[in-house]
């Protein structure tokens, strides 16, 4: 496995996994896809949630979009230091007895700072993820006065919201928005994709369709769903809800990509078909094979079925019955018999 240089705490090392989370995961209904080029690999969804980092080539240029100078921006900012929060003078008029000796007047207010109890100008604290404490976090909170700075996958895990539509704007625990509905009373709650249980009360991991508000699902679920059908099939696996239930899964989060249904037909028999999202063809790839033309074992190539034209079944004149193989003559006789009269 080839290793790719992101920032981790101390320098830049070679770390196996993206180069903004530093996770080698590709579960691409978390993470989204995952592309590498050299050396380098980056998650999706990590890009898209960066800060400052803004999409400006086309899908097939740099990663996912976003140029590789952008990139290195970004992962420069994840890096690099910060200073504290403004100081607060805790010490005013004359400099009294026992004060540490690098405590300093201040001329602007005419006040005493005790550096020695608080962090000076020069000490620089690095900016690391609130979660895990590791450095290179890239996503902040977009609450106003809220500072909480975190990687997309420990987010996740910790109960952040990255939404993808419009700014693709990120809330952390504390300030992610939440569903105010009302969930139908039942007694045994399953996920409506999975059939699994359920919590009894809704948060991040628990949603509910907001129209019926009796279909329950699993964040990852929902989001699998999400992922599979698109924004055209996309709905409620109960009432069927379309509009109602986009618009609140893409205010929690949930990704519902805009992609066209591209169907493949087998360049062998052409009898079977799949669809480019779910089967394994890369994006530049226009043949399938099925897996009746192709060996999965051998990886040999079968020989593909020749289609012979049947000649279509010439319809009696008479009246058969669907039952008259399985009854006995006399039988077909009375039958047709009584049906003439």
């Amino acid at each position: 496995m080839r290793l790719c240089h992101a920032w981790a705490d101390g320098a830049a090392v070679p770390v196996a996994g993206c180069g903004l989370c530093k996770r080698p995961d590709n579960d691409p209904y978390i993470f989204g896809g995952m592309c590498r080029r050299g050396c380098l690999r980056f998650h999706e969804n990590c890009l898209c949630h960066a800060r400052k980092l803004s999409r400006r080539g086309a899908d097939h240029e740099g990663f996912f979009g976003f140029l590789l100078p952008d990139i290195q921006k970004a992962l420069q900012r994840a890096a690099r230091k910060k200073h504290p929060s403004p100081h607060r003078w805790v010490r005013r008029g004359p400099q009294p007895r026992g004060t540490p000796e690098r405590a300093v007047l201040c001329r602007a207010s005419a006040a005493w700072s005790c550096t020695a109890l608080m962090p000076g100008p020069t000490l620089l604290s690095p900016q690391k993820c609130c979660i895990c404490r590791h450095r290179g976090a890239s996503v902040r909170c977009q609450h106003e006065n809220c500072s909480h700075t975190f990687h997309f996958p420990c987010g996740r895990e910790r109960g952040c919201v990255s939404q993808f539509f419009g700014e693709y704007r990120s809330f952390c625990w504390l300030h992610a928005p939440k569903q105010q509905a009302r969930p139908v009373p039942q007694e045994h709650r399953q996920c409506t994709v999975c059939m699994e249980a359920v919590e009894e009360r809704l948060s991040f991991n628990t949603l509910t369709c907001p129209a019926c508000n009796t279909a329950h699902f699993h964040r990852y679920c929902v989001q699998r769903q999400a992922r599979i059908a698109g924004q055209h099939r996309f709905h409620c696996l109960f009432c069927w809800d379309v509009e109602n239930i986009r618009t609140e899964m893409f205010r929690l989060g949930i990704q519902i990509p805009s992609m066209p249904w591209r169907l493949l037909l087998c360049r062998s028999c052409g009898s079977h078909g799949t669809h480019h999202f779910c089967s394994t063809v890369t994006d530049s790839s226009d043949s399938w094979e099925c897996a009746n033309c192709v060996d999965t074992d051998s990886g040999k190539k079968r020989c593909p079925r020749r289609h012979v034209a049947i000649r279509p079944r010439e319809r009696s004149s008479r009246l058969e019955p669907r039952w008259a193989p399985r009854c006995a003559p006399e039988l077909i006789s009375v039958h047709l018999a009584a049906s003439s009269d």
